[in-house]
């Protein structure tokens, strides 16, 4: 905790707030202080031998609503918002970031694996909470997390899955088909 604020002469200066209250930081996505597993396996962590996945794109048709979905939402912090060129990142993880783009197709209805490969899974902490706050906020829930993680729609129509278990779950082949 900072007392002073050093000006430059080795003096300290005025005191100066640190930390915000807790009441005021959002306590999800909570960072977890265990790695994931698969398979009964720790994943490990960075190390300078393996590629690292660093950036993940999301086009999307409506840009501001993709934005606030995943920040307001699910809880992504915000690292930078574009607006001039409907670009934003949003912290996903250590080391890993959410660029959503325009230039994307939406969907009101679930897109197929055909139309979206891509299925992000976002680990996150109390998802019996998580999941009712959600509800309340009207968000599409495909699958409530009763054998495996939340499944749920962005508004582009792309699938998301909450977990909040040590094991990654598994996505189920060719998703599901019926909401």
């Amino acid at each position: 905790m900072q007392t002073g604020v050093a000006d430059g002469t080795g003096n300290a200066g005025s005191p100066e707030t640190s930390d915000p209250p807790r009441s005021e930081v959002p306590d999800w996505p909570t960072v977890l202080p265990s790695p994931p597993k698969a398979h009964g396996r720790t994943l490990m962590a960075d190390s300078p031998q393996l590629p690292t996945l660093a950036l993940i794109a999301l086009a999307a048709e409506d840009w501001y609503e993709t934005v606030d979905f995943y920040h307001d939402l699910l809880g992504l912090p915000l690292i930078e918002r574009d607006e001039s060129r409907s670009r934003a990142r949003l912290q996903a993880g250590p080391g890993l970031v959410l660029e959503v783009v325009s230039g994307g197709y939406g969907s009101e209805e679930p897109k197929t694996p055909r139309e979206n490969p891509v299925s992000l899974c976002i680990r996150v902490h109390d998802l019996p909470r998580r999941t009712f706050e959600l509800e309340q906020r009207g968000v599409w829930l495909l699958r409530e997390p009763t054998d495996g993680p939340l499944s749920l729609l962005d508004p582009e129509g792309n699938r998301v899955y909450l977990y909040d278990t040590d094991e990654l779950p598994y996505i189920p082949d060719g998703w599901e088909t019926t909401p």
